[in-house]
């Protein structure tokens, strides 16, 4: 059976129009996964559908602690015996964007000799750096390759359940989780009864 299936398919690929049509297919096809990799299958100068990561990154590096902050505050208080929670977090730097950079380079190289058989050498560089822009729907803005957001760097819990060491050990674990860090990054303390 495997032997028929290989003859009708050399037969088909002997006619013309069908390998043209394969070629065609081919291509279309690389074509379109080339340009749904570039525009990450969305119309040029529409925006980008928005998501908690895509709002996290328009946030300043103030915003986005507070805002992680305050998320964390709302589900660590939610742990049993946890009673209410506070946050604190340490951030190592802002936030780092990376743009695209189109880099051109030229060189040249000059030989002269002159007329007692001297000879000498010019050699001239030229390097150019100009940041992607992109634009449309009126709007441009630089071609952004990757964005960094900053590191954390500590976190201190402040919780009214503070105290008894399996909330101190849950909530250290659900932060650790939660937010990818050593639990050594962590501290949970009790917080003051007038709070």
């Amino acid at each position: 059976m495997g032997g028929k299936l290989t003859e009708k398919f050399r037969d088909l690929l002997k006619s013309p129009r069908t390998a043209f049509n394969i070629a065609v297919g081919v291509i279309l096809g690389v074509v379109l996964l080339a340009a749904g990799k570039f525009g990450e299958g969305r119309a040029p100068g529409s925006a980008a559908p928005e998501t908690p990561k895509s709002r996290a990154a328009e946030e300043s590096a103030g915003e986005y602690e507070k805002n992680l902050e305050s998320r964390l505050s709302e589900i660590l208080s939610q742990a049993e015996g946890a009673g209410k929670v506070r946050v604190m977090l340490t951030l190592s730097q802002g936030r780092e964007i990376i743009v695209g950079e189109d880099a051109s380079a030229e060189s040249a190289v000059t030989k002269e000799t002159d007329d007692s058989g001297g000879s000498r050498q010019n050699e001239q560089r030229k390097s150019e750096t100009k940041k992607i822009i992109l634009s449309g729907g009126g709007e441009s803005a630089p071609l952004v390759l990757k964005e960094i957001f900053p590191r954390i760097e500590g976190v201190v819990i402040v919780a009214r359940g503070g105290a008894d060491p399996a909330v101190k050990d849950a909530l250290t674990r659900a932060c650790a989780a939660l937010l990818g860090i050593e639990t050594h990054k962590i501290q949970v303390l009790k917080m003051r009864g007038d709070l």
